[in-house]
């Protein structure tokens, strides 16, 4: 909204977005018939304003009537201007930025920031950014994986109720999630496991699940 700013304050370039818009957006429009339609400026601004929040038109439309600075944006004034849009109004007027136009639009722009940073027009632009790594534990979800995901947090989640309303049966919880993990590791290859190997991570894994079902109705 700064760029739309600082665009529409240079007059040149002001005067080259209003040619762009009148030409895709109302090609063919007598100026002398018909009422008043939504200002070109409006218009953009919306679109704008709807493809950087990635909104739906209902929140479009309230915004433009209840976001004070948007408004002024628009050109409203704080009090006295109860300048209503009705939503098919916004919806006709708001969809007819291709993205042909908006890319014209943005061209303007860059080019207004390049201003901005005296640069001339072709001119490389350098930015700094600091960034640092950050380890994580992100696996394939297979099958395999995702079922030992499960019984990871189902006997987390159990134990710790269970013991919180001194339910008994699960105080070898940790025990559990480490006999799982063993016979999940047998079976994490699935080119190498065995038939019987992942039989016996499948039956496990059903009693488990069985057993915490028996534990909820507790």
């Amino acid at each position: 909204m700064i760029g739309l700013q600082k665009l529409y304050s240079d007059p040149s370039r002001r005067a080259r977005l209003f040619a762009l818009l009148e030409e895709g957006l109302v090609p063919d429009v007598n100026h002398k018939l018909g009422r008043p339609g939504m200002e070109l400026w409006q218009i953009l601004v919306m679109g704008v304003v709807m493809q950087g929040l990635d909104c739906d038109f209902d929140r479009l439309h309230e915004m433009v009537h209840e976001h004070k600075t948007l408004r002024k944006f628009l050109g409203h004034s704080d009090i006295f201007d109860e300048t209503c849009y009705s939503f098919q109004s916004l919806v006709d007027n708001v969809t007819l930025l291709t993205p042909a136009l908006l890319d014209a639009v943005n061209q303007l722009i860059v080019e207004c920031g390049h201003t901005v940073l005296n640069k001339a027009p072709g001119e490389a632009s350098y930015g700094r950014c600091d960034s640092f790594v950050v380890e994580t534990d992100v696996h394939y979800p297979t099958d395999v994986n995702l079922l030992w995901d499960a019984m990871r947090c189902l006997l987390r989640v159990v134990g710790r109720e269970t013991s919180r309303a001194q339910i008994g049966g699960w105080r070898q919880s940790k025990h559990l999630t480490a006999s799982v993990q063993k016979k999940f590791n047998q079976c994490r290859n699935t080119s190498r496991a065995s038939r019987a190997d992942i039989k016996a991570y499948l039956d496990q894994c059903h009693d488990l699940v069985k057993r915490a079902e028996e534990t909820l109705l507790e």
